[in-house]
């Protein structure tokens, strides 16, 4: 996040560029007039910030002017909305994405695997169903569009993160390894509801002494890229659609 900040010297300017930063980066998840988003705010301390890049300066007599961009390390904020809003720690999130490997003719569910357990880091909850279930619900998914009513009570969720993720060899280093890219295409549906909330997209690379290695750790990269980068979106969702336990 870039901010800009100004002060009579260059600390006290790059210290106000550091407190809009965190005041950026928390309103991207909590909106920023409730109490519980002063809450959050009050929980992060600006020494948690890092400057990433100082992208201008500038300096007169009586005032500098410093623009840098901010970053807190991933999931900062969002266990500190966890903290504040206990409830939403206990919402259930339900997990589905089927793959399309080509050098994978029975694909493990990667990025499946690697999604859920970025938003297990961030502090939310997605519980854990039996293995033939979550294949059999997988495999409905891939052609489906939205869940049948049956699956969606067995899933027994808040929302459902589901998709399409696909991996395929991008080329080979010459004398080294495979390198593989790897694409994640996600839908965030309100189980109650039925509607689609959210759709992104993300892609990632991997690299492997195979081209089936290279693919499955470009899908664990795009998981992982997937589920730390929806912890945020799911919370703000459940906020920002008057869904605040």
């Amino acid at each position: 996040m870039e901010l800009t900040g100004t002060g009579p010297t260059r600390a006290a300017a790059l210290r106000e560029a550091v407190t809009l930063g965190i005041d950026a980066l928390v309103a991207q998840i909590i909106p920023g007039d409730t109490w519980a988003a002063w809450q959050v705010r009050q929980a992060i301390p600006d020494s948690l910030a890092q400057i990433v890049r100082i992208s201008r300066e500038e300096h007169n007599s009586d005032v500098c002017c410093v623009t840098a961009n901010v970053t807190l390390s991933p999931g900062t904020v969002e266990r500190a909305v966890l903290e504040i809003l206990p409830a939403l720690a206990r919402r259930r999130i339900a997990v589905l994405v089927p793959e399309e490997v080509e050098s994978l003719p029975h694909p493990n569910a990667v990025s499946e695997a690697a999604l859920c357990q970025a938003l297990t880091l961030m502090g939310l909850h997605v519980p854990l169903w039996p293995p033939r279930q979550l294949f059999l619900a997988r495999e409905y998914l891939r052609d489906a569009p939205l869940p049948h009513n049956t699956l969606t009570e067995q899933l027994d969720a808040a929302v459902l993160v589901t998709g399409k993720a696909a991996a395929q060899e991008e080329r080979r280093i010459s004398g080294g390894p495979h390198v593989s890219v790897a694409h994640l295409e996600v839908q965030v549906i309100n189980l109650a509801s039925r509607q689609t909330w959210h759709t992104q997209t993300f892609q990632a690379n991997g690299t492997g002494m195979t081209d089936q290695a290279a693919d499955q750790v470009a899908l664990g990269h795009v998981g992982h890229l997937a589920g730390t980068s929806l912890a945020g979106t799911l919370l703000r969702l459940w906020q920002t659609r008057g869904e605040l336990p």
